[in-house]
C-alpha cells in the first residue's frame, strides 16, 4: 500500500499526541485566608485491573429501576430497600436484581417515601414515611407507617398509620421489633413486638416526650428523647421495657443522631460530638465544633468519624475528622478543601461522598479508616444538589443517589 506524504504527517501527529502527558485536574483551593483548612490534594489514581485492596475499589453494579432509592439495609447476601415511589424491595447483594417486594401504603401514593430499614433473620422492619403536598394549603404534610416483610416481600404485619408530623422510630433487638412513637410531646410509647407475628411483648408509656431514634444492643434499647421543654437520651431493659436510666444533660438536649459502637453511645448535636457511658448515660467526653448533622457520624473500633459543618456558601470546606474513641482527641484531618457528606465505614475502609463546588464534581472517596489517608476517588457525577446516602457492609459500600450503585473492594 502506498503511503502518501499527508498520511505520514497525520500518523506523526497521532504519535506525538499519544506521548504527551495528560494533565491532572486538582481540586480548587480553599480561601487563601483560611490557614486552618489547607487545600485538598489531587485525587489519587484509580488502580488498574488486577490490583487489590482499598485503591482497587470499583463499581460492581447499578440497578435499573427508574425510581430513586431512599433507604437501605444490608444483611449478608441481600439488601432491603425503600424506593421513593412507595415500594419495599429485596435485592440480591451480588447483582442488585430484585428478588421480592411489596407496597408500603395500602392506598394511592401521594408523594415521596423515605424512612429506614432494619433486617434480622428473614424479616425486614420498615419504618416508612411519606411527604406530600397538603390539599388544604401550601405546606407539606407527612404520614408514617411500620411494616414487617418476610423473605419473599409479603407483609407479615403492620402498625396503624400516623398522621401529619407524627412519626415512628424503629430498630431490632433480641428477636423483637422495637418501635417508638413521636406524636408531639404526649401520648407516646416504646413497645416491643414479635418479629413474625407482631404480637406485643411489652410497652413503656412516655408522659412528656416522644422517641426520635432507637438503637439496641443485646441487653438494652437506647432512645433519643424529645419533649416540649427538654430532650435527652434514655436506656430501657430489652426484656421488660423497664427504664434503666435517663440523661437530660443540657449538652444532649437536642440530639441529631445516636450511634452505638463498642462500649459507648455517641450523640451528635449541632455543636458537639459526645460519648456517653452505656451503664449510666453520663458524658465521657465531648468534642465541641460546628457539625453537619445531615452527614451524620460513623464509628469503627478505636475511631469516631464526624464532618464539621461548612460555612455559609461553602467558602470553607473542612473535610472530615477522625476522633480517638478513647479520649475524644482529634487524631487526623482528611479531605480538607472539600465538602464530605455523608460517611460510611466497615472494616479497614472509610467511605465519603465528596463534593467540589468549584469544579462541579461529586465523587466517592475511599480512605484508610485508621489513618484517614485517601486511597482512591471515583467520580459519581456533576449534580451537587443530589442527596446521597451511604451504607457499608463488609467490603462493599452502597451509594444511594438518583440511582443505587454497589462499589466493592476486590480481595485476593
Amino acid at each position: 500500500m502506498r503511503v502518501t506524504y499527508f498520511t505520514q504527517i497525520f500518523l506523526l501527529a497521532l504519535a506525538l499526541a499519544a506521548c504527551q502527558e495528560v494533565p491532572v485536574t486538582r481540586p480548587s483551593l480553599v480561601s487563601q485566608d483560611d490557614e486552618d483548612y489547607p487545600p485538598a490534594p489531587p485525587p489519587p489514581p484509580t488502580a488498574g485491573p488486577g490490583e487489590t485492596g482499598l485503591p482497587s475499589t470499583r463499581l460492581e453494579w447499578e440497578w435499573q429501576e427508574d425510581a430513586r432509592p431512599s433507604a437501605l439495609a444490608a444483611d449478608d447476601d441481600r439488601l432491603g430497600v425503600i424506593v421513593s415511589d412507595g415500594r419495599f424491595l429485596w435485592l440480591d447483594a451480588e447483582t442488585g436484581l430484585a428478588t421480592g417486594g411489596g407496597f408500603l401504603w395500602p392506598d394511592d401514593i401521594r408523594g415521596e417515601t423515605w424512612g429506614s430499614v432494619t433486617i434480622a433473620s428473614d424479616v425486614a422492619i420498615v419504618k416508612a414515611a411519606e411527604t406530600f403536598q397538603s390539599e388544604l394549603g401550601d405546606f407539606p404534610e407527612t404520614r408514617s407507617r411500620v411494616v414487617a416483610f418476610d423473605a419473599e416481600g409479603d407483609e407479615l404485619w403492620a402498625l396503624p398509620e400516623l398522621g401529619d408530623k407524627h412519626l415512628y422510630s424503629a430498630t431490632i433487638g433480641q428477636g423483637k421489633a422495637l418501635i417508638g412513637t413521636h406524636r408531639g410531646f404526649t401520648n407516646n410509647s416504646l413497645s416491643a413486638y414479635d418479629l413474625d407475628s407482631g404480637e406485643i411483648a411489652w410497652r413503656y408509656e412516655a408522659e412528656d416526650y416522644g422517641f426520635e431514634k432507637l438503637v439496641a444492643d443485646e441487653r438494652h434499647v437506647y432512645g433519643v428523647l424529645l419533649g416540649s421543654e427538654s430532650g435527652g437520651v434514655a436506656a430501657y431493659d430489652l426484656s421488660t421495657g423497664a427504664l434503666i436510666w435517663a440523661e437530660h444533660d443540657p449538652a444532649i438536649n437536642l440530639v441529631d443522631d445516636l450511634l452505638l459502637e463498642g462500649e459507648r453511645l455517641y450523640a451528635l448535636t449541632q455543636p458537639a460530638a459526645i460519648a456517653l457511658r452505656l451503664d449510666d448515660g453520663q458524658i465521657d467526653w465531648s468534642v465541641e465544633m460546628g457539625l453537619a448533622p445531615e452527614a451524620g457520624m460513623v464509628a469503627r473500633e478505636t475511631f469516631l468519624y464526624v464532618v464539621p459543618a461548612p460555612t455559609a456558601g461553602m467558602s470553607t470546606r473542612p473535610g472530615l475528622l477522625g476522633i480517638n474513641a478513647r479520649d475524644g482527641e482529634i487524631a487526623w484531618h482528611a479531605l480538607a478543601g472539600l465538602v464530605a457528606d455523608p460517611l460510611a465505614a466497615s472494616g479497614e475502609a472509610l467511605w465519603a461522598i465528596v463534593k467540589d463546588p468549584d469544579e462541579g464534581i461529586v465523587s466517592l472517596s475511599v480512605l484508610e479508616a485508621a489513618s484517614g489517608l485517601e486511597r482512591a476517588r471515583l467520580p459519581l457525577g456533576h449534580d451537587l444538589e443530589v442527596n446521597y446516602r451511604l451504607v457499608a457492609e463488609g467490603d462493599t459500600v452502597y451509594v444511594l443517589g438518583e440511582s443505587l450503585r454497589a462499589y466493592r473492594i476486590p480481595r485476593q
